[in-house]
Formats: structure tokens, sequence, C-alpha cells
């Protein structure tokens, strides 16, 4: 899982080593509003961790992920073994 938190990191633009678990992606970690979303890193981020379940064959449920360790718990699940059911 340290690998998600270090792609997480440099996807947000954040080094690792200052990126909190309890970050939360609509506060800490938000888009800066004068900039829009013209180069939106938290779209990104999406993106990575839907083509990573993607890749292993498995589906990932982002709906309620809040926070760094929320997210970096679920893509955790697509390294265990067997079929996944999530949606």
């Amino acid at each position: 899982m340290l690998r998600y938190w270090h792609d997480a990191a440099r996807i947000l633009k954040v080094p690792p080593d200052r990126l909190r678990p309890s970050d939360r992606f609509e506060k800490e970690l938000a888009p800066d509003k004068l900039i829009g979303s013209l180069d939106d890193p938290l779209d990104e981020l999406v993106q990575y961790a839907l083509s990573t379940a993607k890749r292993k064959g498995k589906a990932i449920d982002l709906a309620n992920v809040k926070t760094v360790e929320e997210l970096i718990r679920e893509l955790g699940t697509l390294d265990v073994d067997g079929p996944s059911t999530r949606i």
C-alpha cells in the first residue's frame, strides 16, 4: 500500500511526508479556486484509481471516499487475491 501512498502524493503534487491520512479531498486537498479545474489533480487521482482497478480486473468503489486514508485502504483491496464483489 506504500506504493499507492507515493502515487497519490505524486499525483496530488504533495511530498509524501506532508500528506496525512486524515487529509480530506474536499477540504485540505481541494483545488485552488483561483485556478479552477483546469488541471485538477483530484480528477487525475480518480482516473488513477479506476485504471489501477481495471488493470487488476477488479472494481473499486470511490463513492464514499473522503480522505487519503480511505482512498489508500480502497486501493489496498485491489491487492487481495480472489474476485472482488465491489461495484
